[in-house]
């Protein structure tokens, strides 16, 4: 019998069999998902395709009807890939007017406008619009006198179009690419120009009330408030939250961070627009930062001067801005800086300003004008080199300033030189020492010189080893003071060394106020007058005029080359009465020299008595320091080494004379009319001399010239011909030398000459010989004694030559007629030029001796101290 068991047959297992059927309902899923993906895909482009031309036609007419205004556009394209499932609808080459027709450009151009919108909603009647793409274009707002804008181009949303299957332009999110933006509000006089790198907006823009989300980077063209620029070409970078109320119009900042080139501000508070004008009630803070952030916020024309200065320390910054802003009436406006424990650098200190404490309040006042608005700069102090400054300043009436400042501290003249920007001051040491300056008084009065009487000044200012280099000459300035009393300076035994010259200096000085604010044109015609006195051992003419010569003006504009005319002579008027113990320009030198300085009406005048060349010379002369300089001096000089004359003056820039050729005492009266060009270079053709001359007991050594009449003489007497006088009256005019007819008694032979000589060494000259002495020198051996041949100008045997060419090449020839007729016109130049230096030095004698000229002349009164310093001449 069998077990029961052995009928039971064995079932399918149950859980095998479900895994079986999910499994196959998943890929059947699987597949269908994956079918109809690619079918909407494939789907989408065919609607891309097909339906491209169709679908811009709608969007441009459907967006037309939500705006005011008109959308143009050139081409327009469907792409898929950027935000699938989503397709963004490309419009190229865009042009959107403004609500209002007004002469700036219209409201958007941009070579590229995107709008993203759902896939499968093309195929539908309603169509959200959700966010758009602006790139490479520009948006130009407009608000016009009453505050109307022109960007509101949406039509309001009513009640019908929710409900309806039209299409919906509902943007909720913006983003700008390399978009400039020009905003004019002519309600508030504001322009501005900022150039969008990148950045996003988000909000209902559609909508009556919305918050604007905006983050992103620009760059700041400028920003334009009633004439006055702000933040030129300034990197920004903002993240703000703007509540705006289109309704009230007002625009509150729920988040409000600004960063303006590194410096972190942040803005609360609200602006609302009203037909009168717009009512702020702002607070800008900082907290990181130094004091280029208060710089940043100055307009344009103020920024230069504090572009480069950077600070560190703990530095707080706190400005408001409460009120309404109408034609007739501005905002409070406030605002303090405060920075403890700080340094201040700045490419103009050689050193920083350490420790540096201050604080600083601006307050536009009662009556919110800048008439009625104060500045002011308390506790100030800082340490140059471990040196004590302090400052206190107040500005008041910013129409028409009036400024409260004092000073007292040690100023490092290297910490400081450089706000004189001048580029040839190099080198700066010691210091300025300023013991209790006070400056009181009205700008304006301070610029003026028939008002600067009113400005209060007092203190004292002290030089400890002061030394700056100026066009490569070290200047040392030390053991002196400058008192200052209102308008006057008393300078007290100011000791100066440089340019191998040294001079102490005491007097007094007026108007340095007005000179110091004087424009670069000095259009208030300020003048630095002053009564002093010099004494100096040394004086090197030449390498000071080069040293303080070319100073620049510290305006921006750049001035056309002004000859030797500087910055400094345009200001100066007054005398220095010298006395100097040793002086010399270029190879000219002189001793011994008491006489007066002057300046006037950029006219340097010199007037005085030295010891020169083994004699005496008086001058009198004018230096015109113009664009194009000229000189006119009169030259009155007895004794002169004639040898010591010709070398220093450098033979006159000729060779055919020289001073190797001369010997004797020559006196002379001179006038001298020199005219230079723009570069301060002599020009000959317009040089003008009239000089009456003697020269007693001289001599014509190796003459190359006078070969010529070796036929005449004997060779031996011409190498070295000994005269007793030789006195005649000379004009240089036009680049030419005019010698009138004038007898000439020597050992050689004697001989009446006249003619001319030009400065290119063309010669025109006529000599008259005594026949009998011609002969006689052929026939009878020359005097070793070289005593003078005897005057026979009566004589009737006489020989006439004419000499014509160059030194180099020249033809002699008889000629009698030519020569005494040349003899005859040249005694009328001779009176001429006589009676014009009758008229310029009265009546003279040329025999005159040095004696009688010094008894005559006045005395000039000055003490001769003697100048002695610590220092050792540079």
């Amino acid at each position: 019998m069998e077990s029961p068991i052995s009928d039971i047959k064995p079932q399918t297992p149950i859980v095998e069999n479900s895994e079986k059927n999910t499994s196959s309902w998943l890929n059947t899923i699987a597949k269908w998902t994956l079918g109809m993906f690619l079918i909407s895909i494939l789907a989408s482009f065919t609607i891309a395709y097909v339906f491209e031309d169709k679908i811009k036609a709608r969007l441009v007419e459907e967006i037309n009807n939500q705006l005011k205004t008109e959308l143009t556009v050139e081409s327009f394209s469907l792409s898929l890939l950027k935000g699938f499932p989503n397709v963004s609808a490309e419009f190229s080459q865009v042009m959107l007017n403004g609500t209002f027709n007004n002469d700036t450009a219209p409201l958007l151009e941009a070579s590229n406008l995107s709008f993203t919108l759902p896939l499968f909603g093309l195929l539908k009647s309603n169509v959200q619009v959700k966010s758009v793409y602006i790139k490479d274009g520009s948006l130009s707002v407009y608000m016009n006198s009453k505050g109307v804008p022109n960007y509101k181009i949406l039509k309001p949303m009513t009640k019908s179009d929710d409900s309806s299957d039209d299409f919906q332009l509902n943007i909720e999110q913006a983003t700008l690419e390399n978009i400039d933006i020009m905003y004019i509000n002519k309600s508030s006089d504001i322009t501005s120009r900022i150039r969008i790198d990148n950045a996003s907006f988000s909000g209902n823009f559609s909508a009556d009330k919305y918050a604007l989300e905006s983050k992103g980077n620009a760059e700041s063209h400028f920003l334009d408030i009633s004439n006055k620029r702000f933040i030129p070409g300034n990197q920004l970078d903002f993240d703000l939250i703007l509540d705006i109320d289109m309704n009230q119009n007002m625009y509150t900042f729920q988040q409000g961070k600004l960063t303006i080139d590194d410096n972190h501000f942040n803005i609360i508070g609200d602006v609302t627009a009203d037909p009168k004008g717009y009512i702020y009630d702002l607070t800008v803070k900082s907290k990181e930062g130094n004091l280029a952030t208060v710089f940043t916020l100055l307009p344009e024309e103020y920024i230069e001067s504090f572009s480069d200065i950077t600070s560190t320390g703990k530095f707080l910054f706190d400005f408001t801005y409460k009120g309404q802003k109408t034609d007739k009436e501005s905002p409070q406006l406030r605002a303090q800086v405060k920075l403890r424990k700080g340094e201040i650098k700045s490419p103009h200190f050689e050193s920083p300003l350490k420790n540096v404490s201050l604080t600083a309040n601006f307050d536009n006042g009662k009556y919110k004008t800048l008439k009625s608005s104060v500045l002011k700069i308390s506790d100030f102090k800082g340490y140059f080199n471990e040196k004590l400054s302090q400052m206190e300043l107040k500005i008041s009436n910013l129409e028409d300033p009036t400024i409260d400042l004092e000073v007292d501290g040690t100023l490092p003249l290297k910490s400081i030189y450089k706000f004189f920007h001048q580029e040839n001051m190099t080198n700066a040491n010691g210091s300025l020492v300023v013991k209790d300056l006070k400056v009181k008084g009205k700008q304006n009065d301070m610029r003026s010189m028939s008002r600067i009487s009113k400005v209060d000044v007092s203190g004292e200012i002290k030089f400890d080893k002061a030394s700056l280099t100026i066009n490569e000459y070290p200047f040392v300035a030390d053991k002196g003071s400058l008192l200052l009393k209102n308008n006057k300076i008393l300078v007290k035994g100011l000791y100066i060394n440089g340019a191998d010259s040294d001079a102490r200096f005491s007097g007094t000085f007026k108007n340095l106020i007005p000179v110091m604010f004087a424009d670069s044109t000095n259009s208030k015609n300020a003048e630095l007058q002053f009564s002093s006195k010099l004494n100096a051992k040394n004086l090197d003419l030449d390498q000071l005029a080069d040293a303080f010569s070319g100073f620049q003006s510290t305006s921006n504009e750049i001035e056309e080359n002004k000859g030797w005319h500087s910055k400094i002579s345009g200001f100066l008027d007054g005398t220095f009465d010298a006395y100097v113990e040793n002086i010399h320009y270029n190879d000219l030198t002189g001793s011994e020299f008491e006489g007066s300085i002057n300046f006037e009406d950029d006219v340097l005048t010199l007037d005085g008595d030295l010891e020169t060349m083994d004699g005496f010379m008086s001058l009198e002369g004018e230096l015109f320091l113009t664009k194009t300089p000229k000189l006119i001096g009169e030259i009155e000089a007895k004794q002169i080494d004639v040898h010591k004359f010709f070398k220093q003056a450098q033979n006159f820039g000729q060779e055919t004379i020289v001073a190797r050729n001369l010997k004797g005492k020559m006196n002379t009266n001179m006038i001298i009319n020199a005219h230079f060009d723009e570069n301060g270079a002599f020009l000959e053709d317009k040089l003008h001399v009239y000089a009456g001359l003697e020269i007693r007991n001289g001599e014509l050594n190796n003459l190359e010239m006078l070969k010529t009449f070796s036929t005449y003489i004997h060779s031996d007497d011409l190498e070295n011909i000994e005269f007793t006088k030789l006195e005649n009256w000379f004009e240089i005019k036009n680049g030419k030398i005019h010698i009138p007819v004038m007898f000439i008694q020597s050992n050689a032979i004697n001989l009446t000459v006249s003619g001319t000589h030009t400065f290119d060494h063309r010669i025109n000259y006529n000599i008259k010989l005594n026949a009998v002495q011609v002969v006689a020198n052929r026939i009878f051996k020359n005097d070793k004694d070289r005593r003078p041949q005897k005057d026979k100008r009566g004589g009737v045997a006489n020989l006439h030559y004419t000499v014509k060419g160059t030194v180099e090449d020249y033809v002699v020839k008889r000629n009698k007629d030519a020569v005494q007729k040349h003899f005859k016109t040249s005694k009328y130049k001779k009176d001429k030029i006589r009676k014009v230096l009758e008229d310029s030095f009265g009546d003279f004698d040329l025999n005159s001796d040095y004696a009688t000229i010094v008894k005559e002349r006045k005395p000039v009164i000055i003490k001769k101290e003697p100048v002695k310093s610590a220092h050792k001449p540079i």
